[in-house]
């Protein structure tokens, strides 16, 4: 879709620039402006993927510190009395194990496509 984007303004303006002059298909004034829409472009993309990141190492440090906290308790003899408590924080440390690898690997996702941009 952002190809699409990108592409109609060049095509409308081959065209134009193609009736005008024949000679040269982009003026230098237009070529500047077709390469600041690039440059912007690209900005919004790092910006909405930078943004994303971000959202995404505060997930994996609040998910790791529920994980923390729930092997923490396991650990505690107090709990270990209690069979129902036991099964509640295992079954939560499962899903908080099964949600960090997900928010893992969506950032590892994010990563590359910012590298990719940069």
């Amino acid at each position: 879709m952002r190809t699409q984007t990108l592409c109609a303004p060049a095509d409308s303006d081959r065209s134009g620039n193609a009736g005008k002059t024949g000679d040269s298909p982009l003026s230098p004034k237009d070529k500047k402006r077709l390469e600041a829409e690039e440059r912007n472009r690209l900005a919004k993309i790092k910006t909405a993927l930078k943004k994303e990141l971000a959202a995404v190492e505060e997930k994996i440090a609040a998910l790791e510190a529920r994980k923390a906290a729930n092997e923490q308790a396991l650990c505690d003899p107090q709990v270990h009395r209690d069979g129902a408590k036991i099964r509640e924080l295992q079954i939560d440390l499962k899903t908080a194990e099964n949600d960090l690898e997900g928010a893992y690997s969506r950032w590892t996702e994010l990563s590359c496509r910012l590298e990719e941009e940069t």
